[in-house]
């Protein structure tokens, strides 16, 4: 069955399913708009993110399963990074009328699912048809205590660069989505290509993080660490220095590339889409920070420092070189 066969109205139907919403939501999926009681004082974080087919997903390479589940780890990912917890979704679908009605619920049940581990709700959106690629907007809707909010800058001389997880599987993931490669492992072919399609989201990281209040900075890494670390060092009119030794890269990425005779190390320097938070800390709180996130059960790595000096920079065996800001970039 196509979503041409059974209507917008019977589509909505078919994703309005969330028998367990909180009683702050007054007015849910199926209204003009909906309606939510915030009921505190928290400030309200809003980000949006597009996924298009052919240039954040390629159907014949992932599921739509793996589409919405990704999509939640995404959206989820910018709320931890400015310090807060995710709350509700508005979800925005662009799609053609010859659609299989297969391709909309298996993506709503990634969604879902990715979801209840966040305690995320969908609370409406909006449905349109069209005649060029699938096309899903989320805007993922959350809060945060106003002292708690961490932005990309402000960061300061001498804090210490951190990272909550192994870094370079979801690049390694992306080289055999990309290229026709045969791994005889297919154990680890399929977990590589798990760290690419359907990412875990960092649920309560960036909040932990922010609760310790020795964060000066911070934002997630989507794009790569060399980019998002650079962009946060321009923000702040500083520059930062990382240690090869000190760099966490994924078990799965170091494996893989060796069956590739690729290197493991750009992977976790230059590929994206890690998703996990990237933070400048106050040297004096580092045990504090390491405590709090051992508490929810994260990784915590110290890679490098804030320096006074611009640029970006490594180093390795004693000597120092400039790195690129090479990373994703839509229109690079």
């Amino acid at each position: 069955m196509r979503c041409s066969d059974l209507g917008e109205d019977g589509v909505i139907e078919l994703i309005s399913k969330d028998e367990n919403s909180p009683e702050n939501i007054i007015i849910g999926i199926g209204d003009d708009a909906a309606v939510i009681h915030p009921g505190n004082d928290q400030y309200t974080l809003i980000s949006c993110h597009m996924l298009v087919e052919d240039s954040h997903f390629i159907r014949s390479k992932t599921t739509p399963y793996q589409v919405g589940y990704k999509g939640i780890t995404k959206s989820v990912a910018d709320i931890e990074a400015m310090g807060g917890t995710s709350l509700y979704l508005l979800v925005g679908l662009s799609l053609p009328p010859h659609t299989e009605l297969n391709f909309v619920d298996e993506l709503y049940r990634g969604m879902e699912d990715a979801n209840s581990k966040c305690s995320i709700h969908i609370i409406g959106g909006d449905m349109t048809d069209c005649r060029g690629p699938i096309t899903i907007s989320l805007t993922i809707m959350g809060e945060a205590a106003p002292d708690r909010i961490i932005k990309r800058f402000g960061a300061r001389p001498g804090d210490l660069v951190l990272v909550t997880g192994p870094l370079g599987g979801a690049a390694a993931g992306l080289h055999l989505v990309l290229n026709e490669v045969s791994i005889p492992d297919r154990k680890l072919a399929e977990s590589a290509l798990l760290r690419q399609l359907q990412p875990e989201p960092p649920i309560g990281k960036g909040s932990a993080l922010a609760a310790t209040g020795a964060v000066h900075a911070m934002t997630d890494i989507s794009d790569s660490l060399c980019r998002n670390l650079g962009k946060m060092c321009t923000f702040s009119h500083l520059g930062a220095t990382i240690h090869m030794d000190k760099i966490p890269i994924d078990s799965i990425a170091l494996d893989l590339a060796r069956h590739t005779s690729l290197n493991a190390v750009d992977w976790a320097l230059y590929g994206g889409e890690d998703f996990e938070m990237l933070a400048c800390v106050d040297p004096r709180y580092a045990k504090d920070v390491e405590k709090a996130l051992g508490e929810i059960g994260s990784d915590c790595y110290f890679i490098g420092e804030i320096t006074s000096e611009p640029g970006l920079k490594i180093n390795e065996n004693g000597a120092t070189r400039e790195l690129t800001l090479n990373g994703f970039d839509h229109f690079g």
